[in-house]
């Protein structure tokens, strides 16, 4: 495969997330970590905050690139050509939202397929949301997200 996007919010940006990527990157000559804006979530970090904690995480992998956008993701994917959407599961529940977002998106746009990839073990406790709420109370978050990432973390919620 040519290119693939990885796709997500990444507010945070997890070690889960980062074994994702990595992993989808062995299937391409292209990973793209598209940060999604979605106006239905309230996010701890803006969208060019979270594009720049990632360009720091995978600044030495040099076939994953990042971008962001605030549309579809189909319609990303139609204006850039790209034909394949990567989604990582951690259960069930991740499975049964990201095939009915996979069945969506394949709706509207036919010539696009989604391929999962499950979480590694050792990540699959991991989500942005449980980072926010240990941060929240001034919890040690260092073993769920990349040492730039928790530094970020730290700074927003002022206890570093």
């Amino acid at each position: 495969m040519e290119k693939i996007i990885f796709s997500g919010t990444f507010d945070p940006f997890t070690y889960g997330h980062l074994d994702i990527a990595l992993r989808a990157s062995k299937l391409c000559a292209e990973l793209i970590i598209l940060v999604l804006e979605n106006k239905d979530k309230k996010t701890l970090f803006t969208i060019a905050e979270r594009e720049k904690m990632i360009r720091t995480v995978i600044a030495d992998q040099n076939k994953i690139r990042v971008d962001s956008w605030s549309g579809l993701l189909v319609d990303y994917c139609a204006n850039n050509d790209v034909k394949t959407i990567i989604r990582g599961l951690r259960n069930e529940l991740d499975y049964s939202y990201e095939s009915t977002m996979a069945l969506t998106n394949n709706m509207l746009l036919p010539d696009c397929e989604t391929i999962f990839i499950t979480t590694s073990p050792e990540y699959s406790y991991i989500s942005s949301s449980a980072v926010r709420i240990i941060a929240g109370y001034r919890g040690d978050i260092d073993k769920m997200v990349p040492p730039p990432v928790a530094a970020a973390v730290k700074r927003k919620f002022a206890y570093i």
